[in-house]
């Protein structure tokens, strides 16, 4: 019986010779590699090149919902062996999950990803400077699940079960990860899209030793395992399916001030070369609209486009901002929305 705050939990491979020992020298080796903790990288993502604006969007943390993973492997009698490992639930699998999909989305140079995890610390730096934290503000937040987490294997059989550990040899594991992500729109909350994304990956060792303590989200023995391999694939599959579905969210920013000197004015957008801007880009300029409630729940439905005030075209591009020469229209004002021409309708 599994109580509350414990599940039943993968198992994973480590990447030493054939009949490793299982009366310590395991869990010496995990130690060693907890120490180490190399960085799990998603790996390339197989994107093409992009240039234009980038979508602001937040990650929200990961959950893990599976309930639990049993493993199996035919002996040479004819019948299966199951094996499973009580494990604390991982917390920091979800954690490390939600900081993998974070990092790959900004390297898929399509996203500002906004920082909200670690807020505390922030928000300390910015009390501890004698400032007020600012957040900018997302247009998308991507929340989501470990809705799978399976291990099959085969091989030969089983050599030993001891206290919390177990061996296999001759044996081949295949690791399925299944992530069910959301794309929800920040203004109005609705649900824009989601996405299913897996990931698989297979590995084969002559000898297989499963160890409670051997489950740690960024050590060796994980990074270089099928289930690291797995995590990495579903990752691939849901930054480009992410991707494409944010294609059709329409990128905004804001007029954060109009300055004039003598004759020419000029006007400051609130979004730079981190966001993909460039010298050069066309924007057409339309005031906030109207803000659309329902009357019952006071819930935004979303607004009304805002009349047209003009368009203007970048001449200097800074990290955090651009300004721009206004090239038809007047009235232009704090506040004001702008998007490219090419994503204006």
């Amino acid at each position: 019986m599994i109580n509350a705050t414990t599940f039943l939990f993968a198992i994973t491979i480590l990447g030493g010779a054939a009949g490793a020992d299982l009366n310590g020298q395991g869990s010496q080796a995990a130690a060693k590699e907890a120490k180490a903790k190399p960085e799990l990288k998603v790996g390339n993502l197989g994107l093409p090149p992009f240039k234009g604006a980038r979508k602001r969007v937040i990650v929200s943390g990961i959950e893990v919902k599976v309930n639990g993973v049993a493993t199996s492997a035919p002996t040479p009698s004819g019948t299966t062996t199951v094996v499973t490992l009580d494990l604390d639930q991982p917390t920091e699998f979800g954690t490390g999950l939600t900081e993998m999909l974070m990092t790959a989305l900004i390297e898929s140079e399509r996203f500002v990803v906004l920082e909200r995890l670690n807020l505390a610390d922030t928000t300390t730096e910015a009390s501890t400077a004698g400032t007020t934290q600012k957040l900018a503000g997302a247009q998308i937040v991507i929340r989501g699940a470990i809705t799978e987490l399976k291990l099959r294997r085969s091989g030969a059989g089983v050599d030993g079960v001891i206290g919390e550990n177990a061996q296999f040899s001759k044996t081949s594991v295949e690791a399925l990860v299944g992530l069910d992500l959301r794309m929800i729109e920040v203004e109005t909350g609705i649900v824009l899209d989601s996405v299913r994304a897996e990931g698989k990956a297979t590995s084969t060792r002559q000898t297989l030793t499963l160890a409670k303590d051997e489950l740690k989200f960024g050590t060796a023995s994980f990074d270089n395992g099928p289930l690291g391999g797995a995590v990495r694939s579903a990752l691939r599959d849901a930054v480009k399916k992410i991707a494409v579905r944010a294609e059709k969210v329409i990128w905004e920013g804001r007029v954060a001030t109009v300055l004039t000197e003598g004759d020419v004015s000029r006007v400051y957008v609130n979004a730079g070369k981190n966001s993909g801007l460039a010298v050069g880009d066309t924007m057409i300029v339309r005031k906030p609209g109207t803000v659309i409630t329902d009357p019952d729940t006071e819930a935004v439905l979303g607004r009304t486009e805002g009349a047209l005030v003009g368009k203007i075209k970048i001449t200097t591009v800074n990290d955090a901002f651009s300004i721009a020469e206004i090239v038809e229209g007047t009235g232009f004002e704090r506040g004001d929305v702008v998007r490219l021409t090419n994503e204006s309708k």
